[in-house]
């Protein structure tokens, strides 16, 4: 995902999964808000674990708990204005 933002084009929104291996969602998350091109990039985060990722969510504007309907996508969409 990073190498993609890093050098690709810049997307409307982010989707991150909050727990992933090599790079957790977090991890990119706190990049991507560190990089100039990317910062104001809206992020909707997502989780299966709503109790651990309540606890240590990260700046997102919206958060998604796995799994998810195609109408809350949209809702996260729309409401970080994508």
């Amino acid at each position: 995902a990073w190498e993609l933002l890093a050098h690709g084009p810049r997307p409307a929104a982010i989707l991150a999964d909050l727990y992933t291996p090599r790079m957790t969602g977090h991890d990119l998350v706190a990049r991507i808000r560190r990089t100039p091109r990317l910062a104001a990039i809206p992020i909707i985060a997502m989780s299966g674990d709503r109790e651990r990722a309540t606890r240590d969510r990260p700046a997102a504007e919206a958060f998604l708990e796995k799994p998810f309907s195609r109408e809350q996508l949209e809702w996260a969409l729309d409401r970080v204005g994508a």
